[in-house]
């Protein structure tokens, strides 16, 4: 049986490149892109699929970490920012690794091409995880690099063509409407009364909801995943956050924040209560009825 390996896949050119090669070689490919939704839209997602499909990669998996790049961002030294972002997504990359089989994770990083890519700081990023990391551009040039890309029919840098590439991130105040009749989710819509123990807002640049406790404070996420999984949820523990599965998908985070991934305000609030619920967090932060 062929050895697996998850590509981490950007909407770049340098890791299709890696993942076309390591193909080459013999490896079946699966890929995990790390979207920077709701801070962005979802143009770099968008391309990625394409190039999923394009590499004839077997599976790809789509992570929103916005809002914990945010949190990176907020709490490090300015001068770590990419190297400790970078360590995330490979620790999540190998839990998701070990879950589909893979053997090692592959990327396309090459040697002094950016800050973080120095040896020191490649050294750092591959402490985050156990799994080999293959880097089979380790010592292109971006000469070489394109040169394949070329060969592969992979479009250099820029965003994706057709409707992805008008696609903007929405003003202040809701979401951009999309085709196809969905609803257009503002915050002028939500209804307050209905906000007890929690804040909820639509994103500004994805189809999807936040919420955030009135109370905030720090969620153990093992304990969290086990009573989650307990009640017949399909969680996936990253470590520093939770994806709970189902329709519609949600993001956990220690903090207890909920991304709810739906243009559906009752669906959001549905799934998110549930998941409040289920952790007890309803009964310790709700007002009592005779306050």
């Amino acid at each position: 049986m062929r050895e697996k390996a998850l590509l981490l896949l950007s909407g770049g050119i340098d890791s299709p490149v890696a993942g076309d090669l390591m193909a080459r070689r013999g490896l079946v490919i699966l890929a995990v892109h790390f979207s920077l939704e709701p801070i962005t839209d979802n143009a770099a997602a968008v391309k990625s699929r394409r190039l999923a499909e394009k590499l004839g990669l077997s599976r790809l998996f789509v992570v929103i970490v916005g809002p914990a790049f945010a949190e990176i961002a907020k709490a490090c030294d300015r001068r770590l920012y990419f190297v400790l972002s970078k360590r995330l997504m490979i620790r999540i990359a190998e839990a998701i690794a070990r879950r589909e089989g893979c053997a090692y994770l592959v990327t396309g990083e090459s040697l002094g091409q950016v800050s973080s890519q120095t040896l020191q700081n490649l050294r750092a990023i591959d402490a985050a995880s156990t799994m080999v990391v293959l880097r089979p551009l380790i010592g292109f040039d971006k000469e070489e690099t394109v040169r394949v890309a070329r060969e592969i029919g992979v479009p250099r840098g820029g965003p994706p063509r057709g409707d992805a590439a008008r696609r903007r991130p929405a003003r202040a105040g809701g979401a951009r409407r999309r085709p196809g009749g969905k609803v257009d989710i503002r915050a002028g819509r939500l209804n307050p009364l209905r906000m007890t123990y929690y804040l909820l807002k639509p994103c500004r640049t994805a189809t999807a909801f936040i919420s955030t406790l009135k109370h905030p404070r720090r969620v153990a996420l093992e304990e969290a995943a086990d009573r989650l999984k307990a009640a017949g949820l399909a969680v996936t523990d990253f470590k520093v956050m939770l994806l709970v599965e189902g329709d519609p998908e949600l993001t956990f985070y220690e903090s207890g924040k909920i991304l709810v991934k739906t243009d559906s305000e009752a669906a959001a609030r549905t799934a998110i209560d549930r998941v409040y619920d289920v952790l007890g967090l309803v009964d310790r932060l709700a007002p009592s009825a005779t306050a």
